[in-house]
């Protein structure tokens, strides 16, 4: 698990998060092996708080390799999400410099894992919903690494889609609010807007949504900024007056 093989990365950092078609080259290779076994032992390694953060990364390499061309129907989906946004949790702030380069490395390669299989449209749909799921339930890792997940996950995937479906469901989901509930939902809703709104004026991963908001020349930008308006209404005027 710790070999870490420069021809297979460099194929990784070419192809980068391209999806691939599955050939029938591509299925005899994955039928030579048991794949199923090999994905249980990098997402064990992945789960297992006791495992090096080496052995974790080097879990991350191969899990990113492997997500190049793997058919859909060998990716345990359902497994692979949740211990990927376990990895998300994982604190950053150690007094260690060379431990906290090392977790940041962590982070970063579990967003490329996730943009991977995020390349299949139902899984897209499901990332940002778990991705707010993970910001409501884990105030700290929207504070600590809000900003770097959504800025990564824009950078590697497509910004206007992610803007956009995050601002739907905040504005479907988390307005739908129990009694109860109020208070806490809407600080959350606040929160979310202001990051996002602090992103898209500053980041140069979001330079083609902010092109697309200031031209507004056809129904599709159009109703991309009213779909942005609308949830910059929820809860924070600054932002949208901004």
């Amino acid at each position: 698990i710790m070999d870490d093989e420069p021809d297979t990365m460099a194929s990784v950092d070419q192809q980068h998060c391209e999806a691939l078609p599955v050939s029938k080259a591509t299925l005899k290779k994955y039928a030579s092996f048991d794949i199923q076994s090999v994905m249980k032992i990098l997402m064990d390694a992945l789960r297992d708080q006791e495992c090096s953060i080496q052995s974790k990364i080097a879990a991350l390499k191969w899990l990113s390799a492997l997500l190049v061309d793997l058919p859909f129907a060998h990716i345990p989906i359902g497994k692979l999400l949740p211990v990927c946004f376990m990895r998300l949790c994982d604190r950053d702030n150690v007094e260690d410099e060379h431990t906290r380069r090392l977790q940041n490395t962590v982070t970063n390669m579990t967003l490329e894992v996730l943009a991977r299989l995020s390349l299949h449209p139902k899984i897209f749909g499901q990332l940002s919903t778990k991705l707010l799921q993970l910001f409501y339930k884990n105030p700290q890792v929207l504070h600590n690494k809000g900003k770097l997940i959504i800025t990564k996950l824009c950078s590697l995937l497509d910004c206007t889609e992610i803007y956009s479906r995050l601002a739907n469901l905040i504005l479907h989901q988390y307005r739908q609010q129990q009694k109860q509930e109020h208070a806490t939902r809407q600080r959350f809703i606040g929160e979310m807007v202001r990051l996002l709104n602090l992103i898209l004026l500053t980041s140069k991963e979001l330079y083609p949504l902010r092109e697309i908001i200031k031209k507004c020349d056809d129904d599709e930008s159009k109703s991309i900024f009213l779909t942005l308006y609308k949830c910059w209404c929820c809860n924070s005027p600054i932002s949208l007056l901004s």
